[in-house]
């Protein structure tokens, strides 16, 4: 700006005047040490839980970083994707290996709900119910930048896992998401289960 301070626009999508975000965190203005604004147009704000914001700790301008322990973003049981095709994007910069969620609304009593998170410490992993995810190939990289997206379309639909643009896991066997009683979490799952190390940036979920 004219002050010479670094400005970082926020563009969300539209069809037909609906967003078609069912959720959008890009991490900028409206985000801090209580709560970060969601610019879907849903309204759905997250309350952090001692994630740590940094104006520049982004991909793209600010960014929150997790302990590994556990830190996390609640956005509440706002999110209902039963049966519906969705796809899921987020900027990660892990600083250990682990098996953190960077994404998720997932019930353990059930085993199903959604997440996108590593797995077996090497790799990076999306599903809907377990046994039923898919996972690539040690192709978790630390103290790096990587975009990852789940494109979920339920079965008999081919669903897949991309990083950095390129696909890394696929399945026709990805179950209907069933909805659950769970928040959605950001770094870490409800029970405290899947915490995340590292940074995270740019949360989107498209409908």
């Amino acid at each position: 700006d004219e002050d010479g301070d670094t400005v970082q626009n926020i563009t969300n999508w539209y069809r037909n005047n609906i967003s078609i975000t069912a959720l959008y965190m890009p991490f900028e203005g409206g985000s801090g040490a209580s709560t970060t604004e969601d610019y879907s147009g849903h309204g759905n704000t997250g309350t952090v839980n001692e994630a740590i914001w940094n104006i520049s700790g982004g991909k793209v301008g600010g960014g929150y970083s997790f302990d590994g322990y556990d830190d996390h973003i609640d956005l509440g049981d706002n999110y209902d994707l039963a049966g519906t095709n969705f796809t899921v994007c987020a900027w990660a910069y892990p600083t250990d290996i682990n098996n953190g969620y960077l994404l998720g609304k997932f019930d353990v009593s059930t085993n199903k709900g959604f997440w996108l998170r590593m797995e077996n410490n090497v790799n990076w992993s999306s599903g809907t119910e377990s046994g039923k995810g898919m996972v690539g190939v040690e192709d978790v990289t630390l103290d790096t930048w990587q975009y990852l997206c789940a494109v979920i379309n339920p079965s008999p639909g081919r669903s897949a896992l991309y990083k950095n643009g390129v696909e890394i896991a696929s399945s026709t066997e990805v179950a209907s998401t069933v909805d659950n009683s769970r928040s959605m979490m950001i770094g870490n799952r409800y029970d405290n289960g899947r915490p995340y190390e590292g940074r995270i940036d740019e949360v989107k979920i498209f409908t």
